[in-house]
């Protein structure tokens, strides 16, 4: 049996009724007919699932990710910024990105974000996952780091 929503007054409710504007406005997007059709051509090129290729698995994709997802500023149509996935990884790569993007981003040349990839083609992951000590100390050093570069005149 599973718990309503009152039982777990920590969850809030998410439906169109409670997403904001930006997010509602997406659907409309990906059920247009011209991400359709960009969609099918882009998993004819692009077969299997990204994740699943890295962990040596092949799946066949059966969506076109958004890497930078559009509601953090993600470009709708730069192809830098697509990646085909299956279902199943999809989900899980949007459970990570309730606070943020996951990877580092640069803009395009049109202002939009996509992500940063290092010399390799491989994309650089945004946040380094870290124990709660170990993420204070790194917070840590970096303001300090910071603060030293404000610090530090210009050598002559």
């Amino acid at each position: 049996m599973t718990k309503s929503v009152r039982s777990r007054p920590w969850r809030t409710p998410r439906n169109r009724h409670t997403l904001a504007k930006s997010e509602q406005s997406e659907p409309n997007f990906y059920n247009s007919p011209d991400w359709k059709e960009y969609s099918k051509r882009y998993r004819r090129r692009n077969k299997w699932c990204v994740m699943a290729l890295e962990l040596g698995k092949k799946i066949i994709a059966e969506i076109v990710d958004h890497i930078i997802p559009m509601r953090y500023g993600g470009s709708p149509w730069d192809p830098r910024n697509h990646q085909g996935l299956s279902w199943s990884n999809h989900s899980k790569k949007t459970r990570k990105e309730d606070h943020g993007p996951m990877y580092r981003w640069v803009l395009n040349e049109k202002g939009e974000k996509i992500p940063y990839r290092d010399t390799r083609g491989r994309l650089v992951k945004k946040v380094l996952s870290f124990d709660k000590k170990s993420a204070a100390v790194y917070l840590a050093l970096e303001s300090v780091v910071q603060l030293c570069e404000i610090i530090t005149p210009p050598t002559l």
